[in-house]
């Protein structure tokens, strides 16, 4: 038997550092926002039973009438986030379960919780998460090595130079990158083990990563193959970026 999924898309943060002062996923990249984009992504996996899609509470009509524009094959909810991360994907799930019967809670339905950001993420990575969590993990997360030198930052202190004052971090020790990954997203759980962790009593309320709060709660993670691709819009030089990848496809 198929195991259902469910996804989770988040997209209530707002444009600040791309300049725009509409929400980042109203802000058009190649002739479409990059919601509409995002939800390709959902629209090309399989066995997709149910999406929920975090907005702010003041343009839910707009993220609306995306929703709708893609067609979906599954049933939709478009829901406000909340002030942080973890509240938002706390919301999301919240409207999974209520769109499924609670399906969405049980042991043997697949979570994705996903960055709408991310809106060039390739279906294969979605389903490498997919698998591996079929196989048995508790928590999947895409990942990529880290090619920069990462090195500790300690104390921050003024210099006062020829050319006036600079601020200066004291260098720490150097991280061996070898053992080192960049998180991505879809991040992919069994539906009852992210449900625990976002409502258990001791959830961190600031938590910015899904798979840390699953270990947190007692679940082990695993990382899965990422892809350059699944980059995250945040600056406008990555939104210029995305723009040029996705005229070249057109």
């Amino acid at each position: 038997m198929t195991r259902p999924v469910f996804v989770v898309l988040t997209a209530a943060g707002m444009g600040t550092r791309l300049g725009s002062r509409d929400p980042k996923a109203l802000v058009p990249v190649a002739g479409r926002t990059i919601l509409a984009h995002s939800l390709d992504l959902v629209a090309g996996l399989p066995d997709v039973a149910g999406v929920a899609v975090t907005a702010p509470a003041d343009h839910l009509d707009r993220f609306r009438d995306i929703v709708e524009a893609a067609e979906l094959s599954c049933p939709s909810r478009v829901t406000p986030g909340g002030d942080t991360r973890q509240q938002s994907v706390r919301a999301g799930l919240e409207a999974l379960a209520d769109l499924s019967g609670t399906r969405s809670r049980d042991a043997d339905a697949i979570v994705l919780i996903h960055d709408a950001a991310r809106c060039l993420t390739p279906i294969d990575q979605a389903l490498r998460v997919i698998d591996a969590v079929a196989a048995g993990c508790d928590a999947v997360t895409p990942a990529l090595p880290v090619v920069d030198t990462i090195t500790q930052a300690g104390p921050a202190r003024t210099l006062h130079g020829e050319g006036g004052p600079v601020e200066v971090e004291e260098a720490g020790a150097t991280l061996d990158r070898s053992r080192l990954r960049a998180v991505q997203t879809p991040q992919g759980f069994p539906g009852h083990l992210i449900w625990a962790a976002h409502t258990a009593p001791e959830t961190d309320a600031a938590a910015t990563d899904d798979i840390q709060m699953v270990v947190a709660a007692g679940g082990t993670a695993a990382l899965v193959a990422g892809d350059p691709l699944a980059f995250k819009i945040t600056v406008p030089l990555d939104l210029d970026r995305a723009h040029t990848i996705l005229t070249a496809r057109a």
